[in-house]
């Protein structure tokens, strides 16, 4: 049986999302259970789905935001935050598993079917685009120490209790940190603390 977590404000979305995955992998003989909106495990569903803002900036720290979850996790988006070019996806988010309102119900279920192929040979395609830059917002990813760094912030870790876990100096801690604030586009602990608490369902 598959556990299915919706998180989701629109109400009508989240129960045809429902609706069209009971039909696929009922298809497929396979049961499903979907979680009660204040379902709190949500990490170790099999399948989650979890809408987000459409702030191409604020997704620059996703590449390893579903590194805690067991299952595959899906981002649900309105649209591209994308004014210039319109209909072409970033390069720095377009390997993640999202899932925009807008997509087909085939489109859907042909994006699950894949992620649930990699998740099961545990594999990521093109892991080292979260290294690269992206080609149109020119902004780098996160890299992983620096996404440990911010996530343990956003835990609420002092830069000396981040220091002693990662084993690293609380100078190495603090330039990753600074880093990391850098790409997200924040310039201050003011900030960056408005930043994670507006994507605290992103570093759970």
């Amino acid at each position: 049986m598959l556990t299915i977590t919706t998180i989701d404000s629109d109400i009508f979305y989240m129960h045809s999302l429902h609706l069209l995955l009971d039909q696929h992998f009922k298809s497929q003989k396979i049961k499903v259970h979907f979680t009660e909106p204040d379902y709190v495990f949500y990490s170790i569903s099999d399948l989650t789905f979890i809408a987000v803002d459409c702030v191409t900036d604020n997704l620059l720290a996703l590449p390893f935001f579903n590194c805690s979850f067991i299952g595959t996790t899906f981002l649900i988006l309105k649209c591209e935050n994308n004014q210039k070019h319109a209909d072409i996806i970033h390069s720095c988010i377009k390997d993640l598993p999202i899932i925009y309102r807008k997509d087909r119900a085939s489109v859907v279920i042909d994006k699950i079917s894949k992620a649930f192929s990699l998740h099961e040979k545990s594999t990521v395609p093109d892991a080292d685009v979260t290294h690269k830059k992206c080609h149109l917002c020119f902004q780098y990813q996160l890299a992983p120490q620096e996404n440990k760094v911010i996530r343990l912030i956003a835990k609420e870790y002092t830069l000396t209790a981040i220091s002693s876990i990662m084993k690293k100096s609380i100078k190495t801690v603090y330039a990753q940190k600074k880093s990391a604030m850098n790409k997200l586009g924040v310039s201050s602990n003011f900030e960056l603390y408005a930043f994670l608490r507006i994507n605290s369902k992103l570093f759970q």
